[in-house]
């Protein structure tokens, strides 16, 4: 793997995010920015979910710490998976995942070790400081950058906020064929599951499965597309798609 260094010459990519907090929410002081500061910036390939490296996102730490981030976005664990083992190894400094996938990451060797101490765990709410599947044991090895809900994206034009309060709005008539279904299995199969009564919708037994596996069949009618993260919106915005 060839590294790119600094005019200084002896700082690397490694040298930088192990001198940084790139997903703990902001940089942190770093002792050797000043003999970063006329240096060309040193171009850090991230792997990411669409938007994670545009200008609102990392200019800031770009800014102050002579960065230029170089994405590869991707759409779904599976694909994120699958970029990364086709990739020669080196090839991205940092990986933007959701949570459940760290620890397939970390198994197959991926990624490497964090120090805790580099993280400003104590500004974290309690239940984020150790959050699971980012840790094993006592070992860091991802740290939580944001956390939100998936609901339904609609037009409302089309659909009023209350047809909208509820995931049975995906089978109304008027939605027939114009349900636009984002290609990723893990909240969509979430949602259908808390529509079937599952409280912890990923925590089911066989019956329960099997029953939110109807469930999501029964929407095919309802489908016009499957689309990624960059489709869905589009789709929604042309038309194509109403929910």
């Amino acid at each position: 793997m060839t590294i790119k260094k600094s005019l200084s010459g002896v700082r690397t990519r490694r040298d930088l995010l192990k001198g940084a907090s790139i997903l703990g929410g902001g940089a942190l002081a770093m002792p050797f920015l000043s003999r970063l500061a006329f240096a060309e910036p040193v171009e850090l390939n991230m792997l990411a979910w669409y938007g994670h490296a545009e200008p609102d996102v990392v200019a800031e730490f770009e800014a102050a710490n002579n960065v230029k981030f170089k994405p590869k976005y991707y759409t779904g664990g599976d694909n994120m998976l699958g970029l990364i083992a086709q990739s020669p190894p080196g090839t991205f400094d940092v990986i933007l995942s959701d949570a459940e996938y760290v620890q397939q990451l970390n198994a197959a060797g991926y990624i490497e070790k964090l120090d805790p101490a580099d993280y400003p765990f104590d500004e974290f709410f309690p239940e984020f400081q150790h959050f699971p599947g980012h840790w094993q044991g006592d070992d860091l090895y991802s740290v939580i950058t944001r956390f939100g809900f998936l609901g339904v994206a609609y037009n409302t034009e089309a659909i009023t906020e209350k047809e909208a309060s509820t995931y049975n709005v995906f089978w109304t008539e008027k939605l027939k064929g114009k349900v636009g279904h984002f290609d990723w299995h893990l909240p969509n199969l979430g949602q259908i599951s808390l529509l079937t009564g599952n409280a912890s919708p990923y925590d089911i037994d066989a019956a329960a499965w099997s029953a939110v596996q109807n469930k999501t069949k029964s929407l095919r009618p309802q489908i016009g597309g499957f689309f990624d993260y960059g489709g869905t919106f589009s789709s929604l915005q042309n038309g194509q798609m109403l929910a």
